[in-house]
């Protein structure tokens, strides 16, 4: 598409000469996502949802164990949806949503999986399934799943606003300067919390130490 020599940019400038190319809003916006969610812990996290959702769609037996568990766990919260929906590779619109949903059917998610775990009948099923129970369980994938869902319902808005055919670029400017300040208040938040959680910890620990 943005091939200077041999993309559309350079076949749309032969036929109109004064046009401008720019890069596509979201999709920059996408690349900025991208390039600041390397994280291991985050990469590892949204691996782990998309085998998870991979694992728990491709079975029909599966499938069904799921949607007994999701009108068991969670199907009483609003607006939760009834499927996992697969983490898209490329579109970040669509990994919100996904992230989101799956954070919602966490619950039906964890017990379909010990529900697998327990199959005997399909040899590959069961430690399948008990190995992504346990990266599910995860202190630190828990973490980042919450995280991620957190970042995404504050940049969806964002995403959804720059895929508009009508775009207006103010408006644009007008949310991403709140989101800019909506994430500096959260992360003074955050900061206070881990701060007054870890010195009551490292105190709990102490005195553990003293005990023994």
């Amino acid at each position: 598409m943005s091939g200077k020599y041999l993309g559309v940019q350079a076949r749309i400038k032969e036929l109109y000469p004064l046009a401008m190319y720019t890069h596509c809003c979201n999709n920059v916006h996408n690349l900025v996502i991208s390039t600041s969610s390397q994280l291991p812990v985050i990469r590892n996290a949204m691996a782990t949802i998309s085998d998870i959702c991979f694992f728990l769609s491709h079975s029909a037996q599966r499938v069904s164990i799921f949607q007994a568990n999701f009108e068991r766990e969670v199907s009483g919260l609003a607006s939760s949806r009834q499927k996992l929906k697969p983490i898209c590779a490329t579109r970040w619109v669509e990994r919100h949503d996904s992230i989101i949903i799956f954070v919602t059917l966490l619950p039906a998610v964890v017990s379909t999986l010990e529900e697998l775990q327990q199959e005997n009948k399909q040899v590959e099923v069961a430690p399948k399934a008990a190995t992504l129970l346990r990266s599910v369980q995860k202190c630190t994938f828990l973490i980042a799943a919450l995280v991620m869902r957190q970042t995404s319902g504050i940049i969806l808005p964002v995403s959804k606003l720059l895929q508009k055919k009508e775009l207006d670029i103010f408006a644009v400017i007008e949310l991403i300067d709140s989101v800019w300040i909506f994430s500096d208040k959260t992360e003074a938040i955050a900061k206070t919390f881990f701060i007054k959680y870890l010195t009551k910890l490292r105190m709990n620990v102490k005195n553990v130490m003293l005990h023994y």
